[in-house]
């Protein structure tokens, strides 16, 4: 059982007794700004006199990656190892490998693992690892992941079955999708729920309706297996894609049938951007209103609904919905605005899109929507100085978006602007992406933008190369 981690009182309790909503996670909630150290918050709590248990700590570390603060999470992480390394769980190891990979790149995530020592390799361990390379996609290590994973015998579950098998769906590798079913078919591996969802979903990529339907038809009949909610969801994509917009909305409204309330907001967040997809804005509306009146409100909600107003063009809508989160989110996230940057980019409405960005703490993914959306737009200029801020701010670890970085290099190639790209690469070797001097040679070749996506790609991990085991 794990212990509490009691740290001294060092100075007396400052908390009102009246106050009983102040707790440590409230705190860290609030504190959203990513570049700044959450430790003081945590630290300001302990110098209160307050305790905090491990259990808190992993309550915390689960809300944080929710929400996708992972850089706060992992220095709460870093913090738990450093205070109390006798307490710390082999899940704790295998979620802190999860965040290293996010934040710092895989480069670090691997540097981590051999670390740990050989014995210490669990199931949660490399399950943590193949996790790691499949939501990098990089199918190679992954592959050997999994294989070496077979070889110790720790795919006694379907659990890395369908890792791999959504990293196939994602790298449109859907021949090795019905040969990793088979392989699991010959080993007497059950699929659970999600192995026959993912099914679905290869079948709604490729728009595959007519394998759809027969697959649904094996599935329906076979008593051993108990559909949800999920699995008609993921065939009315499927028909929302094909087109075929009535056949959709049969499979959605039995997707709400089998709805139980454990599932609902998780649900009705999914089917809000199947209905905006398939252009029922009054569904999406209704949707929303059962949402609001489920216990406890969440800004993955927001996300949905705003995302699938954008679908249907109501941008007064999403508008409206935007402040009424802005009046009264308690939980800062940083997706809900870019949501609407992103939106806004696409519609070519780039100044509410620069309105929308002064909100929040402009970090990478800020700039390169901007970027993005200036391209779009056809003013490269404005397009190449954004992206040139989303540099300036960038991590270890950053992969940029191919098509900003390709037409931002191309854009000042065709305008012979040399010494915008001799900055550009010098911006690029200060954050630690690329090696300046390599590539300054080059410079005089076409196709720049080829070699410094290789050459980025070298350092993240894009290429295929031996994963030390």
């Amino acid at each position: 059982m794990m212990k509490h981690l009691l740290l001294p009182l060092v100075r007396p309790i400052l908390r009102s007794p009246l106050d009983p909503y102040d707790t440590l996670q409230r705190r860290i909630a609030r504190s959203g700004d990513p570049s700044a150290s959450i430790l003081r918050v945590l630290e300001g709590w302990l110098d209160q006199g307050h305790l905090v248990k491990t259990s808190e700590l992993h309550s915390i570390i689960k809300m944080l990656r929710k929400f996708s603060r992972f850089s706060h999470a992992l220095q709460i992480s870093d913090w738990m190892s450093e205070h109390r390394v006798n307490d710390i769980s082999e899940g704790d190891v295998a979620i802190r490998l999860d965040l290293i990979s996010k934040v710092g790149g895989l480069g670090e995530a691997d540097k981590f693992f051999q670390t740990i020592p050989v014995d210490r390799r669990n199931y949660h361990l490399y399950g943590a690892l193949l996790n790691c390379y499949a939501s990098k996609k990089v199918l190679h290590n992954a592959e050997q992941v999994f294989q070496k994973m077979k070889e110790l015998g720790f795919l006694r579950g379907c659990l890395p079955y369908n890792v791999m098998l959504n990293l196939y769906i994602r790298t449109g590798k859907y021949t090795m999708v019905e040969k990793l079913l088979r392989e699991m078919e010959d080993g007497n591996v059950k699929p659970d729920i999600f192995t026959v969802n993912t099914r679905l979903h290869a079948y709604s990529l490729i728009s595959d309706v007519e394998g759809m339907e027969k697959f649904l038809m094996t599935c329906e009949a076979d008593p051993g297996l108990q559909l949800d909610w999920r699995t008609y969801a993921d065939s009315a994509n499927a028909y929302i894609k094909a087109g075929s917009t009535e056949k959709a909305l049969e499979m959605l409204r039995k997707s709400e049938q089998l709805l139980n309330p454990q599932k609902r907001k998780q649900a009705y967040e999914v089917l809000m951007s199947f209905y905006g997809a398939a252009g029922k804005k009054e569904e999406v509306y209704r949707l929303w209103s059962l949402y609001k009146e489920l216990d406890g409100f969440y800004n993955t909600g927001y996300i949905s609904v705003i995302s699938a107003l954008f679908k249907i063009d109501d941008i007064e809508g999403a508008e409206k919905i935007m402040r009424e989160w802005e009046a009264g989110h308690s939980l800062f996230d940083t997706r809900i605005p870019h949501l609407l940057i992103t939106g806004y980019c696409k519609k070519g409405m780039m100044e509410k899109a620069e309105e929308v960005a002064k909100m929040v703490v402009q970090e990478t993914s800020t700039w390169e929507r901007l970027a993005l959306g200036y391209k779009m737009a056809g003013e490269m200029e404005k397009a190449v100085e954004r992206w040139k801020r989303a540099i300036e701010v960038s991590q270890p670890g950053w992969r940029p978006h191919q098509v900003v970085l390709m037409s931002c290099v191309d854009y000042l190639e065709g305008q012979r602007d040399m010494e915008s790209l001799r900055k550009i690469l010098r911006l690029l070797s200060d954050r630690g992406h690329i090696s300046y001097d390599q590539l300054l040679y080059d410079m005089n070749g076409a196709g720049l933008g080829w070699k410094i996506v290789d050459a980025m790609g070298r350092n993240r991990y894009t290429e295929e190369r031996e994963v030390k085991m």
